[in-house]
């Protein structure tokens, strides 16, 4: 059945470092295999050939952490994390380096989406635009 839809498997690598418990969220790119874990609260990031890259490890209450991952978008190769309860997004590039933190003054926000050059936030039926 998968052979009609062009459909090949990516096994993905399994070591003590990237082991998931709970797949929320799957985002598939050109480069890379973005996963969210709702367990661990982490974004795992593989090759497409299913080799384990990285892993954001992002939980606290730091500049540069968030108290709990909401979700996540990729756009041109950037990695934008949404911590709805600390009302930012956290930006990094693909390599997993912190790049900076978009601060929101809504509060609710709980789903990220980017599409062309704006970055959108869809809370409800409320859409916000931050450019």
């Amino acid at each position: 059945m998968l052979d009609e839809y062009n459909v090949t498997p990516v096994f993905l690598e399994t070591k003590k470092e990237c082991l998931i418990s709970e797949i929320v969220r799957i985002i598939i790119n050109d480069s890379a295999i973005y996963i969210k874990d709702r367990s661990s609260n982490n974004v795992f990031v593989f090759n497409k050939d299913g080799s384990f890259r990285y892993k954001i490890n992002l939980i606290g209450r730091g500049p540069e952490e968030i108290s709990f991952l909401s979700d996540l978008d990729v756009y041109e190769d950037c990695l934008y994390l949404l911590g709805s309860m600390d009302k930012k997004i956290l930006c990094y590039n693909s390599n997993g380096k912190y790049l900076k933190t978009i601060k929101l003054k809504e509060i609710g926000v709980n789903a990220l989406n980017i599409l062309n050059t704006d970055l959108f936030l869809m809370a409800g039926f409320m859409v916000l635009s931050i450019h």
